[in-house]
């Protein structure tokens, strides 16, 4: 009977304090999720890395071969796709070789597509007056429609980093209102059918057709 009553007594504690511990234990919440996520990301950092750089190292050293200046602005971009939210100065000098190039080959298109590649560089840098020389330099009426979105992507994108940047007023108001009309005048390029998958537009320069072997 004894060890009955004690037996019954230490499950009736036991269940108190789990009881107490769970009351007493904070919700999860979204951060914490986030968290949770990003301790999953950075124990996977370094295979990351690894495979990262051995994509590098093949584009490397095709781009170190005698190719063809096509074939050339292709490897540079595909450069640029790699580093430019991996390592900053290796995407800034990629992005002035794909710049040389265009010239070299003396294609209007190119030449646009480059230096727009170059503007979003700049810009990831916070290079934003550099960004917006060039910007300034070129014409959005010479460019077709694909070039003209990222045209004004790259100035949107300008304008929406410095509301990031800034909080004091009127500054931050002028540069929403201009990110803003950027946002709509490209929403207005955009064929509708094409506007979910468009969007947003801080992601870089989209691939151009025979300069990048990406889908």
């Amino acid at each position: 009977m004894y060890n009955k009553k004690y037996t019954c007594a230490l499950l009736i504690c036991i269940g108190l304090l789990a009881f107490v511990c769970s009351c007493g234990r904070a919700p999860v919440t979204e951060t914490d999720r986030r968290l949770e996520e990003l301790d999953k990301i950075l124990e996977q950092r370094p295979d990351y890395i690894v495979r990262k750089e051995r994509r590098l190292d093949s584009l490397r050293t095709l781009y170190a071969a005698l190719l063809s200046p096509q074939e050339t602005y292709v490897l540079i971009n595909e450069l640029l796709d790699e580093y430019q939210a991996y390592r900053y100065d290796s995407a800034y000098v990629y992005a002035e070789r794909g710049v040389g190039l265009a010239l070299e080959m003396g294609s209007d298109e190119r030449i646009s597509h480059s230096l727009l590649r170059q503007a979003y560089i700049l810009c990831t840098g916070g290079l934003y007056n550099e960004a917006l020389d060039i910007l300034q330099s070129l014409d959005p009426l010479a460019m077709d429609r694909v070039l003209q979105i990222e045209y004004y992507s790259r100035y949107e994108q300008v304008y929406y980093n410095l509301t990031q940047y800034t909080s004091q007023y009127p500054y931050s108001t002028y540069y929403i209102n201009r990110s803003s009309a950027y946002l709509d005048t490209i929403i207005s390029l955009t064929p509708r059918s094409r506007r979910s998958i468009s969007m947003p537009w801080h992601g870089g320069i989209a691939p151009r057709e025979g300069w990048t072997s990406r889908p």
